[in-house]
């Protein structure tokens, strides 16, 4: 097992000590931006943050080819979650008590491919995710443990943090300052909560007196059937191809007060997670017109014709028509 937990601080007064662990722990808070902190594996750079203490019980994964969510579960306070998507639920990882994550390996590029962790007791976890991305190992800073990750926003997202934290056992003063801040993360992150739920209220009121109220009226599904595929839209819910999410709504477009958005559809063999845009025409008739079959993956944009009549074309966001 690897030596961890050296107390540096044991010769100093306790009033000392929780000093210099507040400026370590205030150097953590922009360790994100300081180059020091970067390491690399080969071509894949993340970086260690420094965070309060806090032993990790237990590691769930989702994942398919790609890794979705990665939580850590504490022995104490609320799981860390990182990731967006589905995917699928894999066998967890427990930790028996003392032990701690020294290791990191898996596979990344632009995504999250592959992810695998090494205990202090030399264990090592399910190797979750595909085989894609390119390879990397690292390893935590001596004395320390890792708690958790920062990853890129968005399906996937690649490890852009690895969080680091004393091993040892820490002082009474010292466990005080890490819940104060842990306090205050959680305060923050309520804070952005309520300011994301005041934006959802101001949609909704914008949705029922402003320039969208009449498409309220929009209760049913447009569907069509061409060659072999099968669409499906349904205003302010989901938009499908067969049994093929393109994506759920999300709200209206900035650019065109006329254009909904749907996103977070299935993810393509890519990696690229379906989405469109819906551009909506008066029409006499809930029905769609044409709905080319689409020969690449991504996002689209797709003309509808509505407030009765449900009329579209489909094209990549970034080039001409394509049907």
């Amino acid at each position: 097992a690897q030596k961890l937990g050296q107390d540096t601080f044991a010769e100093e007064p306790q009033e000392k000590k929780v000093s210099e662990y507040a400026k370590w722990m205030e150097q953590g808070e922009t360790s994100t931006a300081t180059p020091p902190n970067q390491v690399c594996s080969g071509t894949v750079c993340v970086s260690r943050k420094l965070v309060p203490r806090r032993e990790v019980k237990q590691i769930h994964v989702r994942s398919g080819a790609l890794i979705d969510f990665i939580e850590f579960a504490f022995t104490t306070g609320e799981p860390l979650k990182i990731g967006e998507g589905k995917g699928d639920e894999q066998e967890p990882f427990t930790l028996e008590p003392g032990e701690v994550i020294t290791e990191i390996h898996g596979g990344q590029g632009a995504l999250l491919d592959r992810v695998q962790f090494v205990t202090s007791l030399g264990r090592t976890s399910s190797a979750y995710g595909g085989t894609g991305g390119e390879n990397f190992t690292f390893k935590v800073t001596e004395g320390k443990m890792i708690t958790g990750l920062d990853r890129a926003v968005g399906l996937a997202g690649k490890i852009t943090n690895i969080h680091e934290s004393l091993s040892r056992p820490l002082t009474e003063a010292e466990k005080a300052y890490d819940e104060a801040t842990l306090n205050l993360e959680a305060a923050r992150r309520s804070l952005d909560a309520k300011e994301v739920e005041l934006g959802k209220l101001r949609l909704k009121i914008e949705d029922s007196t402003g320039t969208h109220a009449a498409y309220k009226a929009l209760q049913k599904c447009g569907e069509s059937t061409v060659g072999e595929y099968s669409y499906k839209i349904c205003p302010f819910e989901d938009a499908k191809q067969g049994h093929v999410s393109l994506g759920r709504w999300k709200g209206w477009a900035m650019d065109n007060p006329h254009t909904g958005l749907f996103e977070g559809g299935e993810r393509c063999f890519s990696g690229i997670v379906r989405s469109l845009r819906v551009t909506f025409e008066c029409g006499e008739d809930y029905a769609i017109e044409s709905a080319p079959w689409i020969l690449c993956c991504g996002s689209f944009a797709v003309q509808v014709s509505s407030a009765t009549l449900m009329h579209f074309h489909i094209f990549p966001i970034n080039g001409t028509a394509i049907g």
